[in-house]
C-alpha cells in the first residue's frame, strides 16, 4: 500500500500536469492533499464500516454510493 507522501505525489502530479501552478500554490496544493489523506486515513475505520453496511446484500451499489458521499 502506498504511503501518504506517495499518493499526495502522485494526485499533485496529475492535477499539477493539466493546471498551470506557481511554486507557492504547488506548496500549497502539496499541504491541502496531504492533510485530506491524513484526515481520510484517521477516518477509515468509520468510512469502511459505513461501506461495508451499504454493501449488504440486496444493495450492490452501496460501497459507490458511500464514496460518492465523502
Amino acid at each position: 500500500m502506498p504511503t501518504l507522501c506517495e499518493l499526495t505525489a502522485k494526485i499533485v502530479k496529475a492535477h499539477a500536469s493539466t493546471t498551470p501552478m506557481a511554486a507557492g500554490e504547488l506548496i500549497h496544493e502539496i499541504q491541502r492533499v496531504y492533510a485530506v489523506l491524513e484526515a481520510l486515513e484517521a477516518d477509515t475505520g468509520a468510512a469502511g464500516g459505513l461501506a461495508e453496511k451499504n454493501a449488504a446484500p440486496g444493495n450492490p451499489a452501496g460501497a459507490k454510493a458511500a464514496a460518492k458521499d465523502t
